[in-house]
């Protein structure tokens, strides 16, 4: 499986399975919504993707996850326990490209644009 790629020992390789992971589960989240231990197996890659020693592979797991979030927010969110904590630690990453891919990552995964500073509280 892709997830045993991420072992890969040149990084342009553990990118592009990193890609790959994305996209599927981008295709999984949309087909079948049913699977929330697969799509915890597949967050789960995506977190071991999130730790990489490349800074290109975490900012290209970012972006998975962060598409993954716009296809299917629910389905995402219910994996946030798996997710959340390693998306913090990469906030605060080295990498300047990957501390901004986190943040726009974050504003999806956890709906910041929406809440307290909705049209429905503009006094707040």
């Amino acid at each position: 499986m892709l997830k045993d790629k991420l072992k890969e020992e040149k990084f342009p390789d553990r990118e592009s399975f990193t890609k790959a992971l994305g996209r599927y589960m981008i295709y999984q989240i949309q087909s079948d919504t049913s699977s929330s231990s697969l799509h915890a197996q597949t967050v789960s890659s995506i977190v071991s993707a999130l730790q990489d020693e490349s800074s290109e592979v975490r900012r290209r797991a970012l972006s998975a996850l962060k598409a993954a979030t716009k296809a299917n927010p629910t389905a995402i969110m219910a994996h946030v326990s798996i997710f959340g904590h390693v998306l913090a630690e990469r906030l605060k990453d080295g990498s300047t490209p990957v501390k901004l891919a986190a943040e726009r990552c974050a504003v999806h995964a956890f709906q910041l644009t929406k809440g307290l500073y909705s049209e429905e509280c503009a006094l707040c």
